[in-house]
């Protein structure tokens, strides 16, 4: 009898042919992993997959509104004029759509430039996660640089000079290969870190990775090592009475004697009790303590008897 699970064997994995029937095409004698009619979920096209696709993507324009080239361009315009980059950017991707294959963000900029807008398309230089890519507004993937939309020619923040162009000049020339972050649409694998496949599939060797437990603390001791719920020491009610500590009424309402628990004497400064409570006799005494732990030494006297006799 079999001791463990396939995903427990040590053996040499077996290659065994496919029996079953294509969720795809519906034909027997391959997956729909190995379908040769299968298209590629980024481009639609067929003969590669998505790991090898370098083609133009299939760009989602839901929720766009469908302008003419137009009429996207003079919303572009007042969006700009308003600088209102929400809407410019809305203009922006429903100019694209409207021109298609046409668009070309450098041209854009150079038409808010001799327009003299307020808005300015810039180019920066970023650098982006392993499953993300730059895709351009019609959908062409592995740009170099990412497209932002910017109040100003200049970086108004430190963080964004790092990647800034230097001038006018390499920014047409980046705005060429530009678009905003995407994922590839690729499955990373967080075992060996390679695109096309997840840890359950890696053929690699398991990397064992130090587990980092999170410290459990309690919120009500701020004690480490159990939570709210198990902590041993004694619930007590924030709501509940500061005097008696009982339910139901506030401290003004007590009907108990007011308790000292925690009260710092106005006299002589110790908790446990109320000023009131200090007599006048023990309170002199208490000053009088104070006064001689403090005492200041008297100064000597500076008399010429004091000082020593010099002799001729």
């Amino acid at each position: 009898m079999c001791s463990h699970n396939k995903a427990d064997c040590s053996n040499p994995k077996v290659e065994r042919p496919f029996t079953g029937t294509c969720n795809l095409c519906g034909v027997e004698g391959h997956s729909a992993r190995n379908c040769p009619s299968a298209t590629c979920k980024l481009c639609g096209e067929a003969g590669h997959k998505a790991l090898e696709c370098t083609s133009r993507r299939k760009v989602d324009w839901t929720g766009l509104p469908e302008l003419d080239a137009e009429e996207a361009w003079t919303k572009l315009v007042d969006a700009s004029e308003e600088k209102d980059l929400d809407v410019f950017r809305i203009a922006l991707r429903a100019y694209a759509r409207a021109i298609d294959g046409a668009f070309i963000a450098s041209e854009v900029e150079q038409a808010l430039r001799d327009s003299d807008l307020n808005v300015f398309l810039i180019a920066l230089r970023q650098e982006v996660a392993p499953h993300m890519t730059i895709v351009d507004l019609i959908g062409n993937p592995d740009r170099e640089y990412v497209l932002t939309i910017q109040l100003s020619a200049k970086p108004r923040r430190a963080k964004l000079a790092q990647g800034w162009p230097a001038d006018a000049a390499e920014n047409m020339e980046r705005l060429r290969s530009a678009g905003f972050v995407q994922d590839r649409g690729v499955p990373l694998c967080s075992n060996c870190n390679e695109l096309g496949h997840i840890k359950k599939h890696c053929k690699q060797e398991v990397v064992e990775r130090e587990k980092m437990t999170p410290i459990v603390t309690c919120v009500y001791c701020q004690e480490e090592g159990h939570r709210a719920r198990d902590c041993p020491k004694e619930r007590v009610n924030p709501y509940a009475c500061k005097n008696c500590k009982q339910e139901g009424h506030k401290a003004a309402d007590c009907p108990e004697p007011r308790s000292a628990e925690g009260v710092e004497c106005h006299k002589c400064n110790e908790t446990g009790h109320f000023s009131r409570d200090v007599s006048l006799f023990n309170f002199y005494e208490w000053k009088n303590q104070r006064l001689m732990f403090f005492e200041v030494p008297k100064r000597r006297s500076s008399s010429s008897s004091n000082l020593p006799q010099l002799r001729f």
